[in-house]
């Protein structure tokens, strides 16, 4: 398969993504590519870290020999807690103040998704350049499951930060989604270390991402509606006024008579 036509399909879920949030939330295109820009300029400290891992640890620091256990604590800290950590910070940066939840919920998918294609394009380019080493033939079937997985959960997990970015920005402290952010990211990239059966189970970090996605979104939504509404409380209806009848004192005197 032709190299540029697949690391131009790598970029596919970014454009359905681009056009579904400027559609549904009315997301401007401006602030779409703002989200794309930032992931671009994100893209830089994060290959850097990533470099510096795969040039100073030892080559089997993310093996299973040494159990379960200890491999994800290095995954979670190293995929799970740098990466998030950092896309949070870089979140703090968007421009949100005519942005209301949904919107800077779209702008964070954008940013988070396009982190996820431009490391599957360089996924790519990793085992293809390994495969021709080796003399060996790509399975794209494999490539393809791996690249798109990891687009989803580089946006939902964008996307959770999103809600913790816009909680503090509004004066609410929320960190309970940046917390599970970090903790799906670990759990999706610990069954990616497998070669067998066992890395489909990343599937179910996704939908658990999907899930939180939209639980933490239900949360914050209402917080602010109730807050919307304490700072203006709805007017109490005035009662119509009706003219009361004056009885007349002769009229008076004559019943009482």
């Amino acid at each position: 398969m032709n190299v540029y036509l697949v690391i131009a399909l790598c970029f596919i879920p970014l454009i359905l993504i681009f056009v579904l949030s400027t559609f549904f939330t009315k997301l401007k295109i401006s602030t779409g590519i703002i989200s794309v820009l930032f992931a671009l300029l994100s893209v830089i400290p994060i290959t850097f870290i990533q470099y510096l891992l795969t040039e100073f640890l030892p080559s089997d620091f993310f093996s299973s020999k040494n159990g379960i256990f200890f491999l994800f604590v290095k995954v979670l800290f190293f995929a799970g807690f740098l990466e998030e950590s950092l896309k949070f910070l870089i979140l703090f940066l968007f421009p949100s103040k005519k942005l209301n939840l949904k919107q800077f919920m779209a702008a964070a998918l954008i940013f988070g998704i396009t982190l996820g294609c431009f490391e599957s394009a360089v996924y790519y380019l990793n085992s293809l350049h390994r495969a021709q080493i080796r003399h060996a033939e790509l399975i794209y079937s494999l490539i393809f499951t791996r690249m798109i997985s990891s687009d989803l959960i580089h946006a939902f997990c964008a996307g959770l930060s999103a809600f913790s970015v816009f909680a503090t920005k509004n004066k609410k402290i929320y960190i309970s989604p940046v917390i599970i952010s970090i903790l799906i990211h670990g759990i999706f990239d610990l069954f990616q270390y497998f070669d067998n059966a066992i890395k489909y189970f990343s599937i179910a970090a996704i939908l658990f991402a999907v899930i939180e996605l939209r639980v933490k979104y239900s949360v914050l939504k209402e917080y602010f509606t109730a807050k919307t509404q304490e700072s203006n409380p709805p007017q109490n209806k005035k009662k119509p006024y009706t003219k009361k009848k004056k009885v007349s004192q002769s009229k008076t005197k004559t019943e009482h008579e």
